[in-house]
């Protein structure tokens, strides 16, 4: 059975995190968040209330640089990669569920790629796209990127 590290790279955002780690209860056996910048709103009593480990990085006004760090620090190799603003449906986490109790994939499977709506604050707008990585396992992927605007 996969064991899933859940990392969170974060600035602020805590109330969106509280939401997060409330919603994916069940979805993960290990919390890591990474923090960008210096933590003035509280987001580590947060990590550490739901059992995680918090990690402040330098400011770079962005996540990407930090992946790699904070995947180093996870320790189960299958990742689940959300933002601190997103929290699964209860059909994602039935889903993650089941992958948690399977057996491990084959060694050709190297992440799971979900369909992420997107929400006006009331309804998704979007069914069939954005597709987007969900989880990966760390030692299989070859290149991950995500573009900035």
């Amino acid at each position: 059975m996969p064991q899933v590290s859940l990392v969170v790279c974060l600035h602020g955002e805590g109330q969106y995190l509280e939401r997060l780690l409330h919603n994916a209860r069940g979805c993960y056996d290990d919390l890591v968040i990474v923090h960008d910048g210096s933590d003035e709103t509280g987001v580590r009593r947060i990590a550490e209330r739901h059992g995680g480990r918090f990690f402040e990085r330098p400011r770079s006004f962005q996540q990407e640089c930090h992946w790699p760090f904070a995947w180093g620090k996870a320790r189960f190799d299958w990742i689940l990669r959300w933002d601190a603003d997103e929290f699964p449906s209860p059909e994602l986490r039935e889903w993650v569920d089941c992958f948690r109790h399977a057996p491990e994939p084959d060694a050709t499977v190297s992440g799971y790629i979900g369909i992420w709506p997107f929400w006006n604050g009331r309804r998704a707008l979007t069914q069939r796209w954005p597709r987007r990585v969900i989880l990966i396992h760390r030692h299989r992927v070859r290149f991950f990127g995500m573009p900035d605007q």
